[in-house]
């Protein structure tokens, strides 16, 4: 039953749960690691550096905060399934524009590389939580608790579509 109840409450929370993991990606391990060459040392970077040195870097926490926040304001309420969709998008093209611009920053000959890290691959798997649900809003399919659990147990996503006495938001 304890199994159940878990299952109901990590459901029910899954958004959450994406936007608290693309934060403590920041701060855990390396965000980005990057080499020029075979012969010269590595450099990496943290993912609070990238919010504290880079312009727009703070968007990397702004993001999942205003995911976190936009169902308590009334005013971001209104506008919830086209934040949700949207905002995973934007945070998703700026950890891909930054990965490239360190990987040319720290270029000599013009043969660097940059991968991602810990803190990076954490990152990507909340903001994928986030996109999946944002999207499955944005596009009308169900993303209550029950719902998601049918289709987890029937392996059938089915019971995911919108009815059309299901009520329109």
């Amino acid at each position: 039953m304890k199994n159940e109840e878990l299952k109901t409450k990590l459901l029910s929370n899954l958004s959450i749960v994406g936007a608290v993991l693309m934060i403590v990606g920041l701060f855990i391990g390396n965000f980005y690691s990057a080499a020029n060459g075979a012969f010269s040392g590595g450099y990496i970077v943290k993912g609070y550096n990238i919010f504290t040195s880079i312009w727009y870097g703070f968007l990397l926490v702004l993001i999942p905060i205003l995911l976190l926040i936009a169902p308590k304001i009334e005013v971001l309420s209104k506008s919830k399934k086209l934040i949700d969709f949207v905002l995973p998008i934007v945070s998703l093209v700026i950890v891909f524009i930054l990965k490239g611009q360190i990987a040319e920053a720290i270029s000599i000959f013009g043969s660097s590389t940059s991968s991602f890290g810990t803190g990076a691959y954490i990152y990507l798997i909340g903001n994928i939580i986030c996109l999946v649900l944002g999207a499955a809003n944005y596009f009308g399919f169900k993303t209550d608790v029950k719902s998601i659990q049918k289709a987890v147990n029937e392996k059938s996503f089915d019971s995911l579509k919108k009815d059309d006495d299901d009520e329109k938001v």
